[in-house]
């Protein structure tokens, strides 16, 4: 048997990290508020920023980092860096 060590590779973590965090970025910003409120531990942290920015605004503050992690991840994974 031969050792097969393509899981290990790291193009296929940076894919894997990229196609995971667009679809929970994209998951934020489409799923219903309260689900979101209702799946917290701290949902007056959650109320805070709702109530600051509103509910899209939270919704982006919430997605955002994910959506630029998977960008960095996609680029590792098929950009120019790989």
């Amino acid at each position: 048997m031969t050792d097969d060590q393509s899981h290990d590779d790291p193009l296929v973590v940076y894919r894997a990290a990229a196609i995971l965090l667009a679809a929970f970025a994209l998951a934020l910003l489409v799923m219903p508020f309260d689900w979101i409120l209702g799946g917290v531990k701290s949902p007056g942290l959650v109320l805070a920023i709702a109530g600051n920015v509103g509910e899209f605004g939270s919704r982006l503050v919430f997605a955002l980092p994910c959506g630029l992690l998977a960008a960095w991840a996609a680029r590792k994974g098929w950009g120019l860096d790989a």
